[in-house]
């Protein structure tokens, strides 16, 4: 992560996993340089959190689904800043160019 990244979202993330890999993670993308782990997040209160199946957790950051399509579909649940919550389509669009 690159803090122009990080302050371009301006979001911290919170991932509330059920299935097989359950457990709550957590990505802040506001402060720099930006942090990821387990748990909730240590800067405090989320502005996004996202409900969802681990299986579709993996599949969302490998690329293979899409944040907007697993939206619509069901898969992903977004409670907090809806605004905030679409800029991880952003974010895993940098991602992947990374990989």
């Amino acid at each position: 992560m690159n803090n122009s990244l990080v302050q371009s979202m301006g979001a911290v993330f919170q991932f509330e996993l059920k299935g097989k890999e359950a457990g709550t993670w957590y990505l802040d993308m506001k402060t720099p340089p930006g942090n990821v782990g387990q748990g909730p997040p240590a800067s405090g209160k989320p502005d996004v959190i996202m409900i969802m199946d681990s299986e579709d957790f993996v599949k969302l950051f490998q690329g293979s689904l899409k944040p907007t399509a697993a939206f619509m579909s069901g898969k992903l649940k977004i409670k907090g800043d809806m605004a905030k919550g679409m800029k991880l389509e952003k974010l895993m669009g940098a991602v992947k160019s990374k990989l």
